[in-house]
């Protein structure tokens, strides 16, 4: 049970501190300040993490990842949009 908690704590945190960027860039079309290599490389960590979950069959782990995952190929795609 505190593995589920703290799997749902981390993960709830983490997909929360994608949405103000995505929201921000959406807004207002602009991704000058942001690191194209840094999202990059978030969206390979979170390919991993998506392997990690479905080793644990964590459901939470991979669920959350899913989401993750897609918000930074979002950001990232627009980066490369909006330069």
């Amino acid at each position: 049970m505190a593995e589920w908690i703290v799997t749902l704590i981390a993960a709830s945190t983490g997909t929360f501190g994608f949405i103000p960027q995505l929201l921000l860039t959406i807004r207002t079309r602009s991704t000058r300040d942001i690191s194209l290599w840094a999202f990059i490389m978030c969206a390979v960590g979170l390919v991993f993490w998506l392997f990690l979950g479905l080793l644990y069959r964590n459901w939470i782990m991979l669920a959350y990842d899913v989401v993750n995952l897609v918000m930074c190929a979002a950001i990232i795609r627009l980066k490369l949009k909006y330069g």
